[in-house]
């Protein structure tokens, strides 16, 4: 499963989510949405939801197929800084694949959320499947 498909689902996952706004890599013309306090447009993440009626906010980051434990760390950790700094729960979303390799380390990944005290989760785009780390 290519980036851009894992961007298609997560954009679907968003609204069909209950969020009522988005913002992110597929709006036209817009691309990433910075992370607050981050300097600007320095450190960028994939995808936004915003619901007005609960006041809720997500954060997404996207990761294609073939990615290697590096590349998904750095998406989580990227994930973590946006609700650091912008509030919010987080998620990455990955393919089948990626998700067996990453949530093997669910335990260390638990921890990384924990200490930014936020609610973190990461999505099986395939599946549907939403490992909740805390909160």
């Amino acid at each position: 499963m290519t980036e851009n498909e894992v961007n298609l689902k997560v954009k679907e996952w968003i609204l069909g989510s209950g969020y009522t706004h988005y913002k992110g890599i597929l709006n036209i013309g817009k691309g990433q949405v910075p992370i607050p306090t981050t300097g600007g447009r320095e450190v960028l993440i994939d995808h936004q939801g915003f619901d007005d009626f609960a006041k809720e906010l997500v954060w997404v980051e996207a990761k294609g197929g073939g990615d290697n434990l590096s590349e998904l760390f750095e998406g989580f950790i990227r994930v973590v800084a946006a609700c650091y700094y912008g509030g919010g729960k987080g998620i990455l979303a990955i393919p089948d694949t990626e998700y067996e390799k990453i949530i093997q380390h669910k335990v260390f990944l638990a921890q990384i959320a924990r200490a930014a005290e936020r609610e973190m989760g990461v999505l099986n785009v395939e599946s549907g499947e939403l490992a909740h780390l805390n909160g």
